[in-house]
């Protein structure tokens, strides 16, 4: 009784989760329905780089989301270690998102080399704003990332950097919404992606400035200390 419980429970974790991605694409699908899209093989690249920029940001507003560690969250996934690896996986997903959407561009675009380097180097030529926005919100976030997964830094460090997570939010957010795309032109999309920026940046906003004083908080005693090595 208990496994099928547990089962059913990370069954509706997982519907939960996946569920704002799959109401993501079939938005996206929509978009291009009602602006005439021409879908092709030769296109695949190009969709396939459109579809993860806009999972990229759902999943980052995820981590942010997982971040507050409210006591709902806790309650939810049984346990803040649960929490904790869920917040994980899902910056893991990110990574993955993020470097996949410039990299099936490149692949699209390959041969056109202006092109492909305004898609490597902000700010060149004719770039776009939103574009470079988002490079660097990009070369921003792998940084960041990188120094949590070589754990280079003390603690104290990581945390300090691990800190300035928003900025690439910020501007991979920004991109989204002002780059020549789908969601600029089809509004039920635009309103989508807009609820689950606003939701991320509040949540964002909470971690740093308001969880001192509002998070959760439990009285406790240090009983002993043990010194290991």
């Amino acid at each position: 009784m208990n496994f099928h419980f547990l089962q059913l429970r990370r069954l509706k974790i997982r519907v939960i989760l996946l569920s704002p991605l799959v109401i993501t694409f079939v938005l996206w699908w929509l978009a291009k329905i009602d602006r005439g899209s021409v879908v092709s093989i030769s296109e695949l690249p190009r969709l396939g780089s459109q579809i993860v920029a806009l999972w990229s940001v759902i999943l980052l507003s995820y981590s942010y989301i997982l971040s507050s560690r409210t006591h709902v969250l806790e309650k939810f996934l049984r346990g803040l270690d649960k929490v904790y690896q869920y917040h994980a996986l899902i910056g893991k997903a990110v990574f993955v998102c993020i470097l996949l959407h410039p990299a099936l561009l490149i692949i699209y675009h390959f041969g056109n080399w202006s092109e492909v380097m305004s898609l490597i180097i902000p700010f060149v030529g004719n770039t776009s704003l939103a574009k470079s926005a988002a490079l660097v919100g990009l070369f921003l976030y792998v940084l960041l990332i990188s120094v949590t997964l070589l754990k280079v830094f003390s603690y104290h460090i990581w945390k300090l950097t691990h800190s300035f997570i928003g900025i690439p939010f910020f501007l991979i957010s920004y991109h989204s919404l002002f780059a020549e795309s789908d969601v600029k032109h089809y509004v039920p999309l635009q309103i989508w992606m807009l609820i689950w920026i606003g939701v991320g940046i509040l949540a964002y906003l909470y971690i740093t400035l308001l969880y001192k004083s509002l998070g959760p908080k439990h009285r406790y005693s240090v009983s002993s200390v043990k010194k290991v090595g």
